[in-house]
């Protein structure tokens, strides 16, 4: 590689790539699904951004390969499947505290009106109660 190549590469993958320039050795510098998928579409966005500008292919090329290392890391951390299992689950805790609210504000009304229907209830019986004994 020319020292404008290296310094290209170096410039474009180094948000992404922890290049070991001894050894050759190229490792993506995330280790977590989230992170990695935020690289992924970085990566995306940059390549639409060069692909826009003229005299950018070398960018784009080492934008693409820093996009393979990323994705083959992706892929062996089965992320997508982990990202889809958490959005799954915390949909499902999000509807499960929806429907809790909504349950409780229900049995709040109907403890209250049961309540009201107590006291109505008892002021009648006693209001007959009263009239009864008045007219023996």
């Amino acid at each position: 590689m020319s020292d404008q190549e290296l310094l290209i590469y170096k410039l474009v993958t180094s948000k992404y790539l922890n290049t070991d320039y001894g050894n050759g050795r190229v490792m993506a510098l995330s280790n977590n699904c989230i992170d990695l998928d935020k690289d992924l579409k970085k990566i995306s966005d940059e390549l639409v951004l060069f692909r826009k500008s003229q005299d950018k292919q070398m960018h784009i090329d080492f934008l693409m390969y820093a996009n393979k290392i990323v994705s083959t890391r992706f892929n062996g951390y089965d992320c997508r499947n982990r990202i889809e299992e958490t959005r799954l689950e915390s949909s499902a805790n999000l509807q499960t505290q929806f429907a809790i609210k909504q349950e409780q504000s229900v049995l709040g009304k109907s403890s209250s009106e049961t309540n009201v229907y107590l006291v109505i209830g008892s002021l009648v019986i006693l209001s007959v109660l009263v009239i009864l004994i008045r007219n023996k």
